[in-house]
């Protein structure tokens, strides 16, 4: 209980750094779908999240939040930050390795991945283009979609979630 709690809080912590209203996502077992590395090959949705406490960031492409996000984190400097952070781009592979070659050298670890039919985004059931999806052992636990006000005000939510 005391866990779902902390979760509703963290939850309810970063709705407030969102420029429009907050959809929660239903806590579930994470879909199947697949994703694509930059090179192109195909990786299935549960590989992404086989670790306790990933981030899953969910972007379009251009993704204009983007470039303060990642420079936040990087400043954060978390160790388990980069390694348990997964994106996936509304976009095809080349648009996912030029994402991941922007990343911050203290992002270098951080995976990410093209979703060129938005088969991803169907099975996760976003509707907004950019979304952090907080996933456990192959679960969604929640997720909040919307315009990224300001990044730095996520720091504890999102460091504390992969640091548990």
């Amino acid at each position: 209980m005391f866990a779902a709690t902390r979760t509703s809080a963290a939850v309810a912590a970063l709705a407030m750094t969102l420029a429009v209203p907050v959809r929660a996502l239903e806590q579930r077992p994470l879909p199947a779908f697949s994703v694509l590395t930059p090179a192109g090959e195909r990786v299935a949705s549960a590989s992404l999240a086989s670790e306790p406490r990933v981030l899953l960031v969910y972007v379009a492409d251009p993704c204009g939040p983007c470039g303060p996000l990642w420079t936040a984190m990087e400043q954060w400097a978390v160790e388990a930050l980069p390694s348990r952070t997964v994106v996936v781009v509304a976009g095809t592979p080349e648009r996912a390795g030029t994402l991941a070659a922007a990343m911050p050298e203290g992002l270098g670890a951080v995976r990410v991945f093209a979703d060129p039919d938005g088969s991803a985004r169907e099975a996760l059931r976003l509707s907004n283009a950019f979304t952090i999806v907080g996933l456990d052992r192959g679960h969604i636990r929640w997720g909040l979609a919307g315009v990224l006000n300001d990044p730095k005000a996520l720091r504890a939510t999102l460091t504390s979630w992969v640091a548990r």
